[in-house]
């Protein structure tokens, strides 16, 4: 088994690692018709990672985070959303600091990360969304019910 595994991986790994600045993690949050929010976080697997690290993708509450109230994912620098627990704190300054999902959104997105690379979509219970990201663009997509989905990349 292990080396049909090493040949069927092998050329995968001899294409160009990417090497610009853009991010690999694909995020998505949903609103049920029962008011139930959820979200989503996958990373873009093995590609240009370091060994022994971890993603962010992978820790609740770093680049993905979703309970009653709110639900976000995030996509950038994934050690800095680890260091600030970027997810959660979105959701702990809507709760707690009663600022607005967008108003929470842009603290940490255009505050707390500005030094790096940040973009989260959110959505709160009311069904308000937000999309702030600090990079020159960021692809997002939105489908609202009854309506045709968007999908654009923004600058």
């Amino acid at each position: 088994m292990r080396s049909v595994l090493s040949k069927n991986i092998k050329p995968q790994l001899d294409h160009n690692v990417i090497t610009n600045k853009s991010s690999d993690t694909v995020g998505a949050v949903a609103l049920d018709h029962e008011g139930r929010l959820a979200c989503a976080a996958s990373t873009g697997g093995l590609t240009a990672k370091e060994s022994g690290r971890v993603s962010d993708s992978s820790i609740v509450g770093a680049g993905f985070y979703a309970d009653r109230e709110i639900a976000v994912s995030g996509t950038g620098n994934g050690d800095e959303f680890i260091r600030i627990s970027a997810a959660k704190q979105i959701a702990d300054l809507v709760k707690y600091s009663k600022m607005t999902l967008s108003q929470a959104c842009n603290q940490v997105v255009l505050i707390d990360l500005k030094q790096t690379m940040a973009g989260f979509i959110g959505l709160d219970k009311d069904g308000n969304i937000a999309m702030p990201f600090n990079t020159p663009g960021m692809f997002r997509a939105v489908l609202l019910e009854n309506s045709k989905p968007v999908v654009n990349i923004y600058e």
